[in-house]
């Protein structure tokens, strides 16, 4: 078997004429049987910690036109992951905890908190979000977990980020994500 995981460069293209070359590590497998182990994941961790998203996958799927699309998130206390919503009808995201402790927080419209649960050993484990509902991640440390998605992969259609929160990457986004962490029921987090 592999000591490493495969990195290798994907390249994405959908009917709409967008393309996007990618790089993502995969899981590995033998005889068709896919594996991701600690060893793996920590080494998915060391890499989030310096690179710009702090966050790294490991996927799961084959092809980004597979469904369900299934990958593990691993996540650094910077990754900033911005509020949004998924925007195809029927297109649920459904997030399994592995490891660390993780902050999931559901909105309104408006950037008002509605729901704020803690993933970790002692708590929520599983998480299922519907279509057309805001939500953010925020590991508190780190944290890990399996998403599984009921669609293709196809970046910058199938989600549509809140007005109210800051890009990625921008100045603004690190402040932002220190409010997501300590957000209560009924906060308004607007920028």
């Amino acid at each position: 078997m592999n000591k490493k995981l495969t990195v290798r460069q994907v390249t994405l293209e959908t009917n709409l004429g967008l393309r996007d070359v990618i790089e993502y590590r995969r899981a590995r497998s033998t005889q068709g049987v896919k594996i991701i182990t600690q060893n793996d994941i920590n080494d998915a961790l060391r890499f989030a910690a310096n690179s710009e998203r702090a966050r790294e996958p490991i996927l799961i799927s084959e092809r980004f036109d597979e469904v369900p699309q299934r990958f593990i998130n691993c996540l650094n206390g910077e990754s900033y992951v911005r509020p949004h919503m998924h925007v195809v009808p029927n297109q649920w995201e459904l997030m399994s905890w592995i490891s660390g402790e993780i902050i999931a927080l559901i909105f309104d419209d408006k950037g008002v908190v509605t729901n704020k649960m803690l993933m970790n050993e002692n708590n929520v484990k599983l998480i299922e979000i519907p279509p057309f509902c805001y939500h953010s991640f925020v590991a508190v440390n780190t944290g890990v977990y399996l998403e599984v998605r009921n669609c293709k992969y196809i970046p910058k259609i199938d989600r549509l980020y809140s007005r109210w929160s800051p890009p990625e990457g921008s100045d603004e986004a690190k402040e932002y994500q220190k409010k997501l962490a300590i957000a209560k029921i009924g906060d308004k987090l607007g920028v």
